[in-house]
């Protein structure tokens, strides 16, 4: 049999029941390619955390003849009224993941793709999928789009935040020498006033109990910060706290969590939470004491961070989602993102897909006559 005879018959199944997922673990980290926030571990607190109690594990799997793991599509699935039967990725939401996709071998791609999107066309127990989190140019989600496309789905498609990564050259000097001429002032300038003065410096904790402390301030200093410009802040919810909490006790042991704080006379400036992988460093979540905002304490978390993690050899820092300006002027190279809904291609499907589209192409009119009636009054 030709290996696309073979893929072709390559079994799809649903694993909802928790154990049977648990069983999967180490298949599953076979296939995750370095993407942390699609690890086993970050995907089973999430769903501790936030999925459970709100809906149903839905993961389509792709095994070949011999019954071995060759991709599957982590998603699970509650009931909206809105939305009808609702498919996301685990991860999805507050939670912020980044980097998710259909894990497979790249050489698989286009199989496990299919073979998803053969899933989806001909399963009745869902109406809307909805994907966040997942990179624009992502090869494998783009072919499961396009299968789905083929087969009938309603595809809607919009830019997302991108994420942001600095790979670093071989040396700080090196890395300043990128900058602008007026960035790279202020980089230095924070050097001498800040970090090299002895003034403030960067800690990293060493154990779980320093952990714990750091991550209080850290949690402390971003909430004041966004409550001071009348947000509520991302720790307003107690699932985020407890699934923060839940990942640095998992990953604290191997390395795969830090936690770094700028302290000057034994108070805390400013910290931040980074998770590690293939040494890549991604900044996950951060706290700046909005006391000390006019020092631009934040810029110099930054580069004491990054000078940190250059020093000690890793290749990379990823800011992940949101287009900020700073991450621009430390130059950071945008990775676009995408989000994508897909409706089921039978009548339930169709009926929410024209629904939604008719309500964008609604909203759009009425914009659109909202600012032509203001360019008329001025």
């Amino acid at each position: 049999m030709s290996a696309a005879g073979e893929q072709a018959t390559w079994n799809i199944a649903v694993v909802e029941d928790v154990r049977a997922w648990h069983a999967m673990r180490d298949e599953w980290e076979g296939l995750v390619e370095g993407r942390p926030f699609c690890r086993f571990d970050w995907m089973e607190q999430w769903w501790r955390s936030y999925g459970m109690d709100r809906g149903r594990l839905q993961i389509v799997t792709v095994r070949d003849t011999q019954n071995r793991l060759r991709g599957f599509a982590p998603w699970w699935r509650q009931v909206t009224v809105s939305q009808g039967a609702l498919l996301q990725m685990l991860g999805s939401g507050n939670v912020c993941s980044d980097y998710l996709t259909l894990p497979c071998r790249s050489e698989d791609g286009p199989a496990v793709a299919e073979a998803v999107a053969r899933w989806l066309c001909e399963s009745r127990d869902w109406d809307t999928l909805e994907l966040e989190g997942v990179l624009a140019d992502d090869p494998v989600i783009q072919h499961m789009v396009e299968c789905c496309r083929g087969r009938g789905c309603g595809i809607v498609q919009r830019p997302a935040m991108s994420c942001w990564r600095i790979e670093f050259p071989s040396t700080w000097d090196e890395y300043l020498a990128r900058l602008s001429k007026s960035h790279r002032k202020q980089v230095r300038r924070v050097e001498k006033r800040m970090l090299d003065s002895g003034s403030c410096r960067l800690r990293r904790a060493e154990s779980l109990e320093e952990m714990r402390r750091i991550f209080a301030d850290l949690v402390r200093l971003h909430q004041a910060r966004w409550q001071s410009a009348g947000e509520p802040g991302a720790f307003a919810c107690p699932r985020m706290l407890s699934f923060l909490e839940g990942m640095m006790a998992k990953w604290h042991a191997d390395g795969r969590v830090r936690l770094y704080e700028l302290v000057e006379e034994g108070t805390t400036l400013a910290a931040e939470i980074h998770f590690i992988e293939n040494g890549v460093s991604y900044a996950y979540q951060s706290g700046v004491d909005p006391r000390h905002r006019d020092r631009n304490v934040g810029h110099a978390m930054n580069v004491a961070v990054l000078r940190s993690l250059m020093e000690e050899g890793m290749r990379a820092l990823d800011f992940l989602r949101g287009d900020e300006p700073y991450k621009a002027h430390f130059r950071a190279e945008p990775r676009p993102a995408a989000w994508w809904r897909i409706a089921a291609p039978q009548w339930r499907g169709r009926v929410r897909h024209h629904a939604y589209v008719a309500q964008r192409t609604l909203r759009g009119w009425v914009k659109d006559v909202l600012a032509l009636a203001g360019r008329t009054d001025g």
